[in-house]
């Protein structure tokens, strides 16, 4: 949710405060999805980002941990793809006549895409690295 905040800095400070000794932070911050509930999407993350957001406010025990490598991120991804077809009805609530001539297309670009998608998560335990990923959780305590 860290990025929704406008000041992330300034609030993970304020969790500092009003949180009592031995208390946990829990926070969870994309690196790679497009713009969602907009327009409150301000930031997206690295781990180093977060460890300095969280270090700064004064928390101990920081560990920050990747939703999934680069496959779990193409995975989550490449469903995107589908939004460059043209849609069935446009803004006015009118039929598309491109929107339903697309249709078979975009069924069959859908089910590669499912398909695509069962392959990249079996793939994504060879990413050791897991610096290339979805997003990333971060627990922390107060010292």
């Amino acid at each position: 949710m860290l990025e929704h905040l406008e000041r992330p800095r300034e609030s993970v400070r304020e969790f500092y405060r009003v949180l009592k000794v031995g208390g946990k932070l829990y926070l969870t911050a994309p690196m790679a999805p497009g713009q969602h509930q907009a327009p409150y999407d301000f930031f997206r993350y690295t781990s180093f980002g977060l460890m300095s957001i969280i270090s700064e406010a004064g928390f101990d025990e920081i560990r920050v941990e990747s939703f999934g490598g680069v496959f779990t991120r193409w995975a989550y991804e490449l469903p995107r793809a589908l939004d460059l077809f043209p849609k069935i009805r446009s803004p006015l609530g009118r039929v598309s006549a491109s929107g339903i001539a697309s249709l078979p297309l975009k069924a069959l670009c859908y089910a590669a895409i499912r398909i695509s998608q069962c392959v990249l998560l079996v793939l994504d335990p060879l990413d050791h690295k897991k610096d290339d990923s979805l997003g990333w959780s971060a627990v922390a305590v107060k010292k």
